[in-house]
């Protein structure tokens, strides 16, 4: 277990998790619209993908300007969820969902 975190794959784990998360949210959002829009989804876990990039790249003593690139458009990323979410937007407005 100690190599996982060494050599940063378990890093390659939570990314795929994070995959099968957004999926999962894709689908529902398809087939029940409820839930995030696809937009939101794609900005929030852009933001922490490229954060769990970082990590990795730090766990690998990657360098430094690969690092600072990740976290850079991890801020980015979640400035514009940020952003969307104050002011009550949506990236991709979805006029298909089932109302009551």
């Amino acid at each position: 277990m100690e190599a996982w975190f060494a050599d940063g794959r378990v890093i390659d784990a939570i990314l795929a998790l994070m995959a099968a998360e957004g999926l999962g949210l894709a689908a529902l959002r398809r087939w029940k619209g409820i839930g995030p829009s696809y937009g939101q989804i794609a900005v929030f876990l852009f933001s922490g993908a490229t954060l769990m990039l970082a990590l990795q790249a730090a766990l690998r003593d990657g360098p430094w300007t690969t690092i600072a690139l990740y976290l850079c458009l991890a801020f980015i990323a979640h400035g514009v969820d940020l952003a969307l979410r104050w002011r009550g937007r949506d990236l991709v407005q979805n006029d298909d969902r089932t109302t009551s």
